[in-house]
């Protein structure tokens, strides 16, 4: 199983939620933002793309998780990051 970290350092609650990625379950670790933030996991190679404020869900996306000021996307097959 993949694990994809996107907390910040002393922050907590840590939330632990399991995301379908392609074939395989992610769980992707986070922490309550102050400011609305994005994040953009790309399947293919499971970077992720950050970006304070929330980007809509578009057709390069699908929404997976909002939850504590985050917003995390997957980008589609032939989407591009933000």
């Amino acid at each position: 199983m993949t694990e994809i970290d996107l907390t910040e350092p002393g922050v907590l609650p840590i939330f632990n939620v399991p995301v379908r990625i392609g074939e395989e379950t992610a769980i992707v670790s986070f922490t309550p933002r102050k400011e609305p933030t994005t994040f953009v996991i790309n399947p293919a190679d499971l970077t992720v793309a950050e970006k304070k404020g929330f980007i809509g869900e578009r057709r390069a996306h699908s929404l997976v998780i909002e939850q504590a000021n985050v917003r995390i996307l997957i980008l589609r097959e032939g989407g591009r990051d933000l």
